[in-house]
């Protein structure tokens, strides 16, 4: 019995043992009878260079020859592994005014009874008592991710808070968002620095109005 890849001008195995120096590719022979025996090549850690046609053949008094289409797709399931099963992702300091947006995955099989929820503080949001946060939720099946986008469209100091994100299994992430006040605060320096400086310019102006004056007059009398 041989194994080999169409396309490859050699054999990967022959027999119960493998011919090519893989650690990942093995031969598994199994005699389930005197007359019946298996032999399974088997990948292991496959990759999407394994895709393609392998052939088997029976050298025997009949020829039998088997072909099996191999087709590896998707990411390695070490990276798979390493996926948290919920994020959360968005700025975690915004101006006042400025929007407010933030967006939580989770991963897994996707069902139409999976949600996200929301939580602000420890305080659930919903559209009674946040009606200024709009909340969306969509699949990207081909991914079995679940995506919250939560959106604030004009930010306000009482936005400032720790925001939680909940998935259905009870995953739970969090971000913390500060709303800055320091644009309005430089506006109002500036301008109460502008209101200063008009009032030292007009207190000067006044004072070279008076020795004019006093001047004036010290002339007339003499």
């Amino acid at each position: 019995v041989t194994w080999r890849k169409l396309g490859e001008n050699h054999f990967l195995s022959v027999g119960d043992q493998t011919w090519v120096k893989d650690p990942n590719l093995q031969l598994h022979y199994n005699e389930i009878t005197a007359d019946v025996t298996e032999w399974n090549l088997v990948i292991r850690n496959a990759t999407e260079e394994h895709s393609g046609t392998y052939e088997c053949r029976i050298s025997d008094s009949k020829q039998l020859i088997r072909y099996v289409d191999l087709n590896v797709t998707g990411i390695p399931v070490a990276e798979t592994a390493t996926i948290p099963p919920i994020a959360v992702s968005g700025k975690n300091y915004v101006d006042r005014g400025q929007a407010i947006h933030l967006f939580c995955n989770t991963t897994g099989p996707i069902g139409a009874h999976l949600k996200i929820d929301w939580f602000k503080d420890g305080d659930r949001i919903d559209y009674r008592s946040y009606r200024q946060v709009v909340i969306t939720n969509y699949n990207l099946v081909e991914k079995n991710v679940l995506v919250s986008e939560l959106l604030i469209d004009r930010s306000q100091e009482t936005d400032t808070g720790t925001y939680i994100c909940r998935s259905a299994s009870g995953h739970i992430e969090s971000i913390k968002v500060t709303v800055l006040l320091a644009d309005t605060n430089n506006v109002k320096r500036g301008y109460a620095s502008n209101r200063e400086s008009s009032s030292v310019a007009s207190r000067q102006c006044l004072q070279h109005i008076v020795l004019i004056a006093v001047f004036l007059s010290s002339s007339l009398v003499s």
